[in-house]
């Protein structure tokens, strides 16, 4: 009975230790993945706003 106790607690702290390791390793790739597409995105878009603002002086060419 005291080793089924012991077992089950081994498996439990296991069992803890994978699901840790695999949030961090989900909560790695959304930062550096997702995360980062919409900042780039944003930054692009930005970047064409300010080249085509009207105040800017200049035209677009067709």
């Amino acid at each position: 009975m005291v080793n089924d106790a012991t077992e089950r607690k081994q498996w439990k702290r296991g069992v803890l230790q994978v699901a840790t390791l695999e949030q961090q390793r989900l909560g790695g790739d959304l930062h550096h993945g997702l995360g980062q597409q919409p900042t780039g995105t944003a930054l692009l878009l930005k970047g064409v706003t300010r080249r085509f603002s009207p105040l800017s002086g200049r035209r677009i060419r067709v």
